[in-house]
């Protein structure tokens, strides 16, 4: 199962932008990624995010780690082992961080490497377990969680590292029983409040391929067979979910080629066959899920419609029965069948590699491809005082392929929109110049006091413009408001609580935070780190209503993931920021 970068907060429009171009694939990438033997071996794997596509390769004596732009070119290449096999080496995310988990083939536990920069740096998190040569090893990351799954002997094991806790928080076994597991698989449906964790396997004996869930904080559900009409003995293959079906790919023995199903989640009825793709090669079929939550796979195809091609398998579960729609990837004269296509999806684009005969570097060189749909609005804008007294705004940033982003901004006082943006940047902040900070306190006692209200779109090389970020507010030196009277009553002003994403983020070695208290209490303010050890105390006082702001100093704390906590009447709410030195 592969990645779908998960997308904590969801606060913006997902209206799109007028007249985008038809989302579509681009023109063909030739990569420097060498993946020696990959058509034995299936070493290599991907995950995208808005820093860009983050592969690994497993090569006879070393792990190594590339992070690509959408053009194809290599940006980093970092060895993550070195003199020394690997086994079972996968990749997963988020928007901020990279997890790879494998085993050294001269150790008995599981190694995890996170990097919280974008590859640059590496740490490793603690192992697990002890004194077990673990295989087939898969990982995904959701909602704070790092999942694993693997082999030991005939068992089928599951852990999670919650990073909030800052350890592996739970490990349990999958399946112990007489028969022999094989080739197990996991997915992740992340759409509700919590993860539900699926997994897959088939018995090695029998060949018959069973599955069950785990909801993180709930139990673990009862084992289930998935269903096919096959008197044959079938190999998993791989696993995609969604809120209500499974869809899944085996191998039968006889005829020796993939099959799929969709199998509906909650009663475990079979629904439909998925059309085969009959490709003899392949013994692991990989999937990703985009952030309208749909599933898809890809794959060489000898289908009588797409002959000889790599075709991406797109699942709608949003019909009933849900459908299933095909799109040539690649195709090319002279292409030999591709054994291993390898996905993965940032917002709703779809990011894939392979290695086929005619790529550069006699063959031995990943070729890419992504399909380029709208992108994802911006997430979490804020806005904070710049050190000038402007308006100074900061995002994250979900999409590899951003060319520029477009910056929005209302003036309350007059009451809509700019129609026009006021302002590009290729920057994840913007400075407005052209406005300033009311520096009064409280504020309402500013002659000429405006809110403004400000909002970013992000734009493709497509060119496609996403739909509108989170809208944040500033409270603004402006013009007198238009048609105002002398006997209009004074409107006090009403604050909300509210906690604000630090900036700049990542920093060295200081950043601000801003918050505001709707009401007088006592507010506290703290820096903890992954550990749950306090490291800061920043505010811990009695406050009146407003806007605040505070500065953060971390020049005594080491590099990492730390999480910053505010607290005050019945309000709480928790942010993190990155330290890098």
């Amino acid at each position: 199962m592969k990645k779908i970068v998960v997308l904590v907060i969801l606060l913006f429009s997902t209206t799109v932008m007028a007249q985008n171009p038809d989302p579509g694939w681009t023109t063909l990438r030739e990569t420097s990624i060498t993946v020696a033997n990959g058509s034995t071996n299936y070493p290599y794997d991907i995950f995208t995010n808005g820093e860009g596509n983050h592969i690994i390769v497993q090569e006879p004596n070393a792990l190594k780690y590339y992070k690509m732009k959408v053009d194809g070119t290599t940006l980093t290449s970092t060895s993550l082992e070195t003199n020394v096999s690997v086994i079972s080496p996968s990749i997963s995310g988020d928007l901020t961080r990279l997890y790879v988990v494998y085993r050294k083939s001269n150790e008995n536990f599981i190694r995890t490497k996170v990097s919280t920069n974008g590859g640059v740096s590496w740490s490793s998190l603690s192992t697990y377990p002890p004194n077990s040569n673990a295989s087939s090893i898969e990982c995904e990351f959701s909602k704070d969680n790092l999942h694993v799954i693997y082999l030991i002997g005939t068992d089928v094991f599951h852990s999670y590292y919650n990073t909030v806790v800052g350890g592996w928080v739970l490990t349990q076994q999958i399946y112990d029983d007489s028969y022999t597991p094989a080739n197990p698989r996991i997915a992740i449906n992340n759409a509700g409040s919590v993860d539900t964790v699926y997994f897959t396997f088939d018995k090695f004996e029998t060949h018959r391929i069973k599955w069950r869930r785990y909801i993180v904080g709930g139990s673990l559900q009862a084992l289930n067979r998935m269903w096919n009409t096959s008197t044959y003995y079938s190999i998993n293959l791989g696993l995609a979910v969604d809120n209500n079906y499974m869809y899944y790919f085996y191998k039968p023995n006889v005829p020796l080629y993939i099959q799929g199903r969709i199998q509906r989640i909650w009663n475990n009825d079979f629904i439909t066959t998925i059309l085969s793709n009959n490709n003899t090669h392949v013994n692991k079929n990989f999937t990703t899920r985009t952030a309208n939550n749909k599933p898809y796979s890809a794959s060489w195809s000898t289908l009588e419609t797409f002959p000889n091609r790599i075709v991406r398998m797109g699942f709608n579960g949003a019909t009933t029965p849900p459908s299933v729609e095909y799109d040539v990837i690649h195709t090319q004269n002279g292409l030999t069948p591709v054994n291993v296509v390898n996905l993965s999806s940032a917002g709703n684009d779809i990011h894939v590699v392979w290695k086929d005969n005619l790529g550069t570097n006699n063959g031995n060189n990943l070729r890419y491809k992504y399909y380029d749909d709208i992108p994802l609005p911006p997430q979490n804008l804020t806005v904070t005082k710049s050190a000038n007294n402007h308006p100074l705004l900061s995002w994250i940033n979900p999409n590899p392929d951003v060319s520029l982003y477009k910056i929005y901004r209302r003036n309350a006082c007059i009451g809509d929109w700019e129609t026009d943006p006021i302002n590009s940047t290729n920057n994840l902040y913007y400075e407005d110049l052209t406005q300033s900070y009311c520096t009064a306190i409280p504020p309402q006692q500013c002659t000429y006091l405006c809110n403004f209200e400000y909002r970013v779109t992000a734009v493709d090389p497509g060119p496609k413009e996403s739909g509108y970020s989170n809208t944040v507010s500033a409270w603004l030196v402006g013009g007198p408001p238009q048609k105002a009277g002398i006997d209009e009553p004074v409107v006090e002003t009403v604050f909300e609580y509210s906690l604000g994403q630090n900036y700049p983020n990542p920093f060295n070695p200081t950043t601000t935070i801003n918050y505001s208290i709707k009401s007088a209490g006592d507010v506290s303010l703290k820096v903890y780190d992954m550990l749950g050890t306090e490291v800061a105390s920043l505010v811990n006082e009695m406050k009146e209503a407003g806007n605040y702001s505070v500065n953060f100093n971390a020049a005594n704390l080491s590099s990492g993931l730390y999480v910053y906590i505010l607290s005050t009447n019945n309000f709480m709410d928790t942010k993190k920021l990155i330290l890098l030195k």
